[in-house]
């Protein structure tokens, strides 16, 4: 163990300097490590919220999508302040540490996920109405056979005045949403050549997306990396700038 830990800082101190910095390990850094695909679909059609980009932590291993979620919940939630019922979805192992440090009522959920405290299909969640305060579903939804039906699930089961941080990718360049036909999956290779990942089942437009949360029953508030934390704490946490945070809460 000592002898891993040894390597590991060694790893490291090549990456150490002034320029980036990682809210979950408190690190900085003069360089992070790529992370992502290099597909030409993500450069043509704008995408953010994907592809490859060097925003990797070293040494706690975060990503820019994963930091921006925790930085927005620490500015523009109570999350870290006051007890909620809490779901995450699909959770990230760094933001999932640090919500379960704070909240007694947390729970985890996956379709495969090991590890997670109960697994469930999103458009069918083994829980009553209004079982949640607070949702966390980053990245899950271009995954999801039926978007629409997870939506409206993640919706029922969010009590009256709570919120959820539900976010995709988007597309900024493109003029629609392009998703597989339902009940005819496309082949890995199609997929990601057309949304930019061999699992992902769509590929949202900003404006249908919110069209869709909306059609379930949010109100949603998008805001950018930069809008959040200004353009100098955007590159010193590494974020991408248009990269925005959907805020949802329920309103029937």
């Amino acid at each position: 163990m000592l002898r891993a830990q040894v390597h590991r800082t060694l790893d490291v101190l090549p990456f150490l300097g002034l320029r980036y910095r990682c809210p979950f390990c408190n690190l900085r850094f003069r360089k992070l490590e790529p992370r992502g695909r290099d597909l030409p679909i993500y450069a043509e059609l704008g995408i953010v919220g994907g592809g490859l980009r060097e925003t990797e932590c070293p040494w706690c291993r975060s990503n820019d999508r994963e930091r921006l979620v925790y930085l927005f919940l620490q500015r523009e939630t109570e999350l870290f302040r006051a007890p909620l019922r809490v779901l995450h979805v699909a959770p990230e192992a760094r933001l999932r540490r640090a919500i379960a440090r704070k909240q007694q009522s947390y729970e985890t959920t996956d379709l495969a996920m090991p590890g997670v405290d109960f697994h469930s299909d999103l458009a069918a969640i083994p829980r009553r109405d209004g079982a949640y305060d607070a949702i966390v579903c980053s990245h899950v939804l271009e995954h999801v056979a039926d978007d629409r039906a997870a939506m409206r699930e993640l919706h029922r089961v969010l009590a009256p005045g709570g919120w959820a941080v539900l976010q995709v990718p988007i597309a900024c360049r493109a003029d629609h949403t392009d998703e597989e036909s339902p009940g005819e999956p496309l082949p890995g290779d199609e997929r990601a050549r057309r949304f930019g990942d061999p699992t992902h089942r769509r590929l949202y437009t900003e404006a249908d997306y919110v069209r869709r949360l909306e059609d379930a029953g949010f109100s949603v508030r998008a805001t950018s990396a930069v809008e959040l934390l200004g353009e100098r704490s955007v590159r010193s946490y590494a974020l991408t700038p248009g990269e925005k945070v959907f805020l949802c809460a329920g309103v029937g």
